[in-house]
């Protein structure tokens, strides 16, 4: 969820490439290799020098990012919990 909170205000967003991750950012994150430190930089530069990819991945990150809701996570939970309990 971390990652969602950005945006969900709108924010561009900048990640790893772990599975995980990337499932849940989906297409709506500027995506860099795992500790690379020079590709974060410059995805960053990349963000700052280019208005237009800074505001498509702001855009469909609220998109993304409104999918999510703790709501959603607890409903989602309680299921998983009811379907072990029998």
């Amino acid at each position: 969820m971390p990652p969602l909170e950005p945006m969900a205000r709108g924010r561009p967003v900048i990640s790893t490439r772990a599975q995980a991750i990337r499932e849940v950012l989906a297409d709506a994150a500027f995506f860099v290799p795992f500790r690379d430190p020079g590709a974060i930089a410059d995805a960053a530069e990349s963000l700052l020098r280019q208005p237009s990819l800074r505001a498509d991945l702001a855009a469909r990150g609220l998109e993304h990012a409104a999918q999510f809701s703790w709501e959603k996570a607890a409903e989602a939970t309680l299921a998983v919990y009811r379907e072990l309990t029998g």
